[in-house]
Order: C-alpha cells, then sequence, then structure tokens
C-alpha cells in the first residue's frame, strides 16, 4: 500500500497532460500511446485530477515494483493495491476488491485481457465479458496498453463488449470487423474489415499519440529506472548492516565514486547480473512479440549473463558483440542487425559495444547491467543516437526493487541523464 501527500503535475509533457485530461473526463477509457510515451505518468497525474482515494492497480507482475515507484514519485495521495494478473484470479483477492470499493482501476497493459475465454480476462470482465467480472467493484476503470490488438480487430471485442458499450455477440462482432474462414482447426482470422467503422465506434473511448506526433515535446534521449521485484527474479539479498551503510553512501553524490569500490558490491554485481537475466529476457520477449518496437540493444556486462540474455531471446535471431567477438565479425553482426529484419536483438557487452558501434536501426536500449561509469551508459546508449537516427532514444536500466543494485542504478540514470543532456 502506497500512501503520500498531494499530486504535483509540473513535470508532465503537454501531450502528457492532455492525455491525463482525456482520462480524467471519462469512466472507461482506453489510453494506447505507443510504448514509452508515459502511460503510467498520464493514468497517475489523472487519478490525481479526479481526486481519486482508493486505487486498483492491476498489472503484468514484473511491473509491480515499478508501479509502486511512479505512485510515490508522482506523489499520489490516496491508498493504492497493486496486483498482478496471475494472483487477480484468485478469489480471495475477488473479495478484498469487492470490500475495498475503489475509486478507480487501472488495468495495465490490457492486451493480457485479449482472450475473452481465459481465466484472467472472465475474472476482471465477467463472464461473456457482460462487466460482471470485478471491474463492477471499480467507480471508473481505465485501460492502458501501446498494442492493444497484437494480432487483428477481434481482440478489441472484450473490452469494447465490457466497458465501451457494444451489444455486438462475439460471433456477430467477428463477422462485422474480421476476415476470416472456418477450416478443419476451427476459426482463423485473417484481417480486419469495415475499419473506418470500427474505428468511429472507438473514438469516443481511445486516445492513441505515436512518437513521431509528440517529438517536438520529448527529449532526444530519455533515461528511466524499471524496477522489478526480487522474488521475480529468485533473489533473496541480504540485508546487512555494511549493506545499509553502503546504501546510504550510495544516495549521497559526495561519495558515489568511493562507494562503488566496496568489496560488498564487487561481490553481488555478477550474482545480481544472472538473478536479472530471465526477468529482463521475458520483458523483451513479451514486448518483441507483441511488437511494441521492432528492435532492441540489450547492454550487459558479465559473459555468462550476455549467455543467459542470448539463448533466453534465440527466436529473435540475436547477435552478440564482446570484447572476444573479432573485428571482421564485428561489423558483420552489426550489419545483420542494421539491416535484417528477422534479427531483432543486439547484445553488447557494455565495454565492447560502447565505441564505433551504430544501432540506429533501434531506438530502444534496455541495460540489464550497468558500468559503474555513467560516461560509459551514455557511450553506449549513443550507439543507437547517431546520425540517421530520426525518432528519440528511450533507455532503461533494469535494477531489483528495494536492493543495493537498486540505489547504484538510480545514481547512475541520474548521472548519464545529465550527461546526455549537457551532450546534446
Amino acid at each position: 500500500m502506497v500512501q503520500q501527500t498531494a499530486l504535483s503535475r509540473n513535470q508532465l509533457y503537454r501531450y502528457q497532460e492532455e492525455g491525463a485530461s482525456f482520462l480524467s473526463m471519462r469512466r472507461h477509457a482506453l489510453l494506447a500511446d505507443e510504448m514509452g510515451l508515459g502511460k503510467t505518468v498520464q493514468a497517475i497525474n489523472a487519478a490525481g485530477i479526479i481526486g481519486a482515494e482508493k486505487l486498483v492497480v492491476i498489472c503484468p507482475a514484473i511491473a509491480r515494483s515499478n508501479w509502486r515507484r511512479e505512485l510515490e514519485h508522482w506523489n499520489f495521495s490516496g491508498e493504492a493495491v497493486i496486483e498482478s494478473y496471475d494472483k487477480s484470479i484468485r478469489p480471495s483477492f475477488e473479495h478484498a476488491v469487492r470490500t475495498y470499493m475503489p475509486d478507480l482501476m487501472i488495468l495495465d497493459e490490457a492486451h493480457y485481457l485479449k482472450n475473452p475465454k481465459s481465466h484472467r480476462t472472465r475474472t476482471l470482465y465477467g463472464k461473456g465479458c457482460k462487466g460482471n467480472g470485478l471491474i463492477r467493484y471499480a467507480k471508473r476503470v481505465w485501460l492502458l496498453s501501446g498494442t492493444p490488438m497484437p494480432n487483428n480487430a477481434s481482440e478489441l471485442w472484450p473490452m469494447m463488449h465490457a466497458m465501451f458499450g457494444l451489444r455486438l455477440t462475439w460471433w456477430n462482432y467477428i463477422r462485422r470487423y474480421c476476415r476470416y474462414e472456418i477450416t478443419t482447426y476451427g476459426l482463423k482470422i485473417s484481417g480486419n474489415r469495415n475499419v473506418e467503422e470500427l474505428k468511429e465506434i472507438l473514438k469516443p473511448h481511445v486516445l492513441r499519440r505515436r512518437q513521431e506526433q509528440v517529438l517536438h515535446d520529448l527529449p532526444a534521449m530519455t533515461w528511466e529506472t524499471v524496477t522489478i521485484d526480487p522474488e521475480d527474479a529468485s533473489w533473496k539479498p541480504e540485508e546487512t548492516a555494511e549493506t545499509l551503510s553502503v546504501r546510504q553512501a550510495i544516495n549521497s553524490d559526495r561519495e558515489f565514486s568511493s562507494t562503488i569500490q566496496n568489496p560488498v558490491l564487487a561481490t553481488l554485481r555478477r550474482e545480481v547480473g544472472l538473478a536479472k537475466a530471465a526477468p529482463a529476457a521475458k520483458l523483451v520477449k513479451d514486448e518483441l512479440q507483441l511488437m511494441e518496437y521492432q528492435k532492441i540493444f540489450i547492454v550487459a556486462y558479465h559473459r555468462d549473463v550476455i549467455g543467459s540474455l542470448a539463448e533466453s531471446l534465440k527466436d529473435f535471431s540475436a547477435v552478440i558483440v564482446t570484447g572476444g567477438t573479432p573485428s571482421g565479425k564485428r561489423q558483420v553482426l552489426i550489419d545483420r542487425f542494421q539491416n535484417d529484419p528477422r534479427c531483432r536483438v543486439f547484445i553488447g557487452q557494455i565495454t565492447a559495444a560502447g565505441t564505433a558501434v551504430t544501432l540506429t536501426a533501434t531506438n530502444q536500449v534496455l541495460f540489464a547491467e550497468t558500468s559503474w561509469s555513467p560516461g560509459d551508459l551514455v557511450q553506449a546508449a549513443k550507439r543507437c543516437h547517431r546520425i540517421g537516427q530520426r525518432r528519440p532514444v528511450f533507455v532503461r536500466i533494469l535494477a531489483l526493487s528495494d536492493s543495493l543494485d537498486e540505489a547504484v542504478s538510480r545514481v547512475l540514470a541520474g548521472k548519464a541523464r545529465m550527461i546526455s543532456q549537457i551532450l546534446n
């Protein structure tokens, strides 16, 4: 549960203020901005506008910690219950929500509810997606998703039927808005139809902006720290007097440079990197499968962490560049990532891929591990922010929540942000 004081909106971009206003004026709505444009921030600020005192957020497990941090950062003034989709199907959670009677429920990454037959869709939207599931206990329900229909228009039916007043049955909706055929294996949807009519139905309820529409608002490079729960990384950090002392020192700019040489950090660094490899790979895999972006540059430090990432992401034809990659092969791998649409992942060792590399085929950078030097982070991220890049670059640093790793990552992200602002 999160409790804070009054909400501050002075850091929002103009399009984010418009998004927050859009949500605040609706009982049911979908914010469908492209990835990286700050849907979470807009929803939290909209919650402040309506004066929400009881908030329920349901999101992927990996996003729970990040929601807690964002609510704290934006000074949400009410109480918040944050739960994963997997645990939202438990009868005990339904009882808790029914008792809580939230002012607002936010369904983050709402495409998780695209299948009307899934347990979580029936739990949240009700049987037949009639709106008689958990959402009925909330005064308002807002959906967030940059990919609300990952495959075709059929995936919009559950939310439209449950929340937007659509009275068509599933089958009548399919016949009206999908191209399909009946095969020996069942229904096969091959495309969409009557698209303009469908867009008009959605228009009052949905707001979507693409990156190119808001370029004038965005900085050339955006840095953020994304936190994951230690339990999602199968990690149980041991909190000792020494680690607490190191964390306090890290949070002091004056002591940061000397503190990062502490043996406590050196010992934890590789173990933490390995713990984060699996959730990092899952995060990227989900985003690539949903086509939230075409390609991504992943930065790591240890070879076994890089190996784990590469194995998990091999279906996306991941290429690897480390200090041991021969110079001739190195350029071949870079060219493959730049030019081959099937090659969607570039994994670079931070010291090897931080110079003489151009990766403008993507504007997405994820640090699964960091260097101790913020300058190294900037150099690595700028592999994507070079001549030929026409989009803002989004940089995420993955950190374990409530750990030394998070403390280090937040300081590094702040310093890297300042360096990139000066250089740009």
